[in-house]
């Protein structure tokens, strides 16, 4: 599954980015320039998943992909 974000590339500036789930990753890229980023659901589960109070903290999850895309695109 894809979905577009309003997350624009940090590399390229010139496209929004988007999410694309397959079974084992959530990845963000550009259609443009091909940056991306991914992280494997199971580090989602651990780590951005509250069972206890039923909370899953999504805004965190895409703000530490978005980054890893911004920290790539500042070494290249």
């Amino acid at each position: 599954m894809e979905m577009g974000t309003s997350y624009v590339c940090p590399s390229c500036g010139k496209a929004n980015l988007v999410l694309a789930e397959n079974p084992i990753f959530l990845t963000l890229y550009c259609p443009r320039c091909g940056a991306h980023s991914s992280i494997s659901k199971r580090s989602v589960i651990r780590g951005y998943v509250d069972y206890e109070n039923g909370v899953f903290r999504w805004r965190e999850v895409m703000g530490y992909i978005y980054a890893s895309i911004a920290t790539i695109g500042q070494k290249g």
